[in-house]
C-alpha cells in the first residue's frame, strides 16, 4: 500500500518540554489509517523532528511499502536526502535510525513543506496539545525561590542575556520571561532590557 505520511516536532525551549505528532494516510484516497501525538521529554527543536519521523516510520512499517513522508523541516529533509551532512552527534544518532527504516521499505521519499500546509497545521495542533499542561509539571517551571530571584534580578541587570540566564538557572527561556515579567510588574526589575 502507499502511504502519505505527515509528522512534526515541538520544543519549548530548544532544549525543553517536547512533543511529537503524525498521521498516516492513503496516498490515493487520503484516508486516515493512524494519527498520534506524545509528549516525549526534553529535547532539542530538530530531536523532536527527527523522533517524531521515527514514530511515524516505525508504526508504516507495518501499513505500507511506498511511503512519501512530508515535514515543515528542511534541516531534517536535507539531512535524510543528504544534501547536508549531519554534524551534531545526537542528530546523526537519530539520522541513522532514519536510515536503518528506509530499508525497510521498498519505496520512500521525504519532502519538505511549508508550514501552512493544513496536515502540518493540523500535525503541529496535536504535538502543542500533547505539550499543554506539561510545562507547569516540568522541572524547569519549578517554584522560584526569594534567593533564586535576588540572583536572577542581579544577573539581568548587568545585562546577561535571557538565553544565557536560562542556561544559568537551569530553566527554558520561557520559564526566564515569564518570571521576569512577574518581577518587572512587583517593581523588583526597574526596566526591560
Amino acid at each position: 500500500m502507499k502511504l502519505k505520511i505527515y509528522t512534526d516536532g515541538a520544543s519549548r525551549g530548544n532544549p525543553g518540554p517536547s512533543a511529537i505528532a503524525f498521521k498516516i494516510l492513503t496516498h490515493e484516497e487520503g484516508h486516515l489509517l493512524k494519527k498520534h501525538s506524545e509528549y516525549i521529554g526534553t529535547r532539542t527543536n530538530n530531536q523532536a523532528e527527527y523522533e517524531a519521523l521515527i514514530s511515524a516510520l516505525n508504526c508504516a512499517t507495518k501499513l505500507g511499502s511506498h511511503v512519501v513522508c512530508y515535514t515543515d523541516s528542511e534541516l531534517i529533509v536535507k539531512q535524510i536526502n543528504r544534501e547536508y551532512g549531519v554534524h551534531d552527534s545526537k542528530l546523526r544518532l537519530l539520522w541513522r535510525r532514519v536510515v536503518v527504516l528506509k530499508e525497510k521499505f521498498q519505496k520512500i521519499s521525504f519532502i519538505h513543506v511549508s508550514r501552512t500546509d493544513m496536515h502540518i497545521q493540523e500535525i503541529d495542533k496535536l504535538a502543542n496539545q500533547a505539550l499543554e499542561g506539561v510545562d507547569s509539571a516540568h522541572e524547569a517551571y519549578k517554584a522560584w525561590t526569594p534567593e533564586e530571584d535576588k540572583v536572577l534580578i542581579e544577573r539581568y541587570n548587568k545585562g546577561i542575556t535571557k538565553y544565557q540566564l536560562a542556561k544559568m538557572h537551569k530553566r527554558t527561556h520561557g520559564a526566564i520571561s515569564s518570571r521576569l515579567r512577574k518581577l518587572r510588574k512587583s517593581g523588583a526589575i526597574a526596566r526591560a532590557h
